[in-house]
């Protein structure tokens, strides 16, 4: 049996002990904090750090203590004549205790925020004015800013519903004479975005010319939880004033080396020169590095520009390719070269195999991944068309029975369009509506609601 003397100086040797063994984790923890820290804090900084430590030592680590040698103490009284077993347990489960307790006192910074963080994730109303009812339309939409830190050459369906919409939110809201951008401007707001101190800039909403587009350029600041990316969103209005049709059909050839489109060409290095200057003041408000990431998404004839627009950027090395997400929606044909075909393949161009549009200039080639829509609708495609339009989708057999005359229409329409529509008993009307229900934006969207992954050719 131990006399109450030997229980004294034993419990003096465990508190000796404890104080020993919690002065030597201070200083392996300090020692490993230092060789963490040292690149990003300065000499003067840790000492102070750890002055703070010494002088809060009392307050915040010796009632620590003070509670376990309580523990302790009660262990020992419990077993007079020895520590025994369990107080051994005791003893060991108060050491582990006190690293834990040191531990997260040191705890790394990154290693928390994986614990705690979530990406920024939220429903949105799209608005975008109807080509059929000239009327706003609206449709919900998923943003997800985990969408960019997934593989970028591989199809993202959700982000491509999602480019879907905010495609046809760039086309002007209804018919005003100001704020032509308020629908995308909506749309970009709901997913992130601000629009303070010239963060989200709006271009040729009000007068176009033959070699330009409308289109917003925006940014933020996303992360994954280790590190963040800035990334910045060009979203590119499809063709809307009269004078685009002109430079659409003017497909020329621009010795680039490419051999792409004349007027896409033109109207791309308009938009690269703003994003360009937009990118430099960016990344520098924040020192990002090469943490930048870059979203594209264009329907139309701003598909061609935003495919085009892709190209430029990975060309220019500007941004990583890895960091490049680009997904168009009835993209015309942008260049002439077939060694094109293909390349790029974080470059997404989704077509309704019954849209005219991009089959044309027929002699010309996409760059990226051409994705096929299903050739025949579906009844949930009918009714996501009916929700957003009010009207029905005009029918397979209709296209077939009017597909020889329109393809004849783009190629003969110069020398005789009459001849070619009454040949083929169908109106300009009909004609043009079949060409609409066709290449619309709402299309599309219908198309990527009603459809998933395993859909697409």
């Amino acid at each position: 049996m131990m006399n109450t003397k030997n229980i004294y100086i034993h419990k003096n040797n465990i508190m000796k002990l404890i104080k020993f063994i919690a002065v030597i984790v201070i200083a392996i923890l300090s020692l490993y904090s230092c060789a963490e820290l040292e690149d990003v804090i300065s000499q003067e900084d840790l000492k102070d750090f750890y002055n703070d430590i010494e002088s809060n030592y009392k307050s915040e680590v010796e009632p620590v203590f003070d509670e376990y040698k309580k523990e302790i103490s009660s262990a020992v009284n419990e077993y007079k004549d020895s520590i025994g077993k369990e107080a051994k347990n005791i003893f060991i489960q108060a050491l582990d205790n006190i690293k834990s307790w040191f531990s997260n006192l040191f705890n790394n910074k990154d290693d928390k925020k994986d614990e705690s963080y979530s990406s920024f994730r939220k429903e949105i109303t799209v608005l975008f004015k109807g080509y059929f009812s000239g009327a706003n339309a609206h449709v919900p939409a998923m943003w997800d800013d985990s969408y960019f830190y997934s593989k970028n050459n591989e199809f993202n369906y959700d982000l491509a519903y999602l480019s879907s919409t905010l495609s046809a939110a760039a086309y002007n809201a209804e018919d005003r004479d100001y704020n032509k951008w308020a629908n995308i401007e909506s749309a970009l707001l709901q997913c992130g975005f601000n629009s303070q101190n010239g963060n989200m800039q709006f271009y040729n909403y009000d007068d176009t010319q033959i070699n330009e587009v409308a289109y917003t350029i925006t940014s933020k600041t996303i992360s994954n939880g280790k590190e963040e990316h800035l990334l910045i969103a060009i979203v590119i209005r499809g063709t809307y004033e009269g004078i685009e049709w002109v430079g659409d059909f003017n497909p020329g050839l621009i010795e680039t080396g490419e051999r792409n489109h004349k007027n896409f060409e033109e109207t791309k290095d308009g938009v690269y020169e703003i994003f360009d200057y937009y990118y430099h003041l960016m990344k520098h408000q924040k020192d990002y590095g090469d943490n930048v990431k870059v979203y594209i998404t264009g329907h139309s004839r701003g598909a061609a520009i935003a495919e085009l627009l892709s190209v430029e950027i990975q060309k220019n090395k500007l941004v990583s390719k890895s960091n490049v997400y680009t997904y168009t929606f009835a993209t015309p044909k942008t260049t002439k070269m077939e060694s094109y075909s293909g390349t790029y393949p974080n470059i997404f161009n989704i077509i309704n195999g019954y849209d005219i549009i991009p089959k044309l200039p027929s002699w010309y080639y996409n760059y990226g991944k051409s994705m096929l829509l299903p050739e025949k609708s579906t009844a949930l495609f009918n009714e996501r068309f009916n929700y957003i339009t009010g009207d029905k989708y005009l029918s397979e057999k209709i296209y077939e029975d009017i597909k020889e005359a329109y393809e004849e229409f783009f190629v003969k329409f110069l020398k005789n369009p009459n001849i070619v529509i009454r040949a083929a008993g169908i109106t300009m009307k009909q004609l043009e509506k079949q060409i609409a229900f066709n290449h619309t934006p709402e299309t599309y969207i219908s198309w990527l609601y009603a459809t998933d992954e395993k859909d697409y050719r």
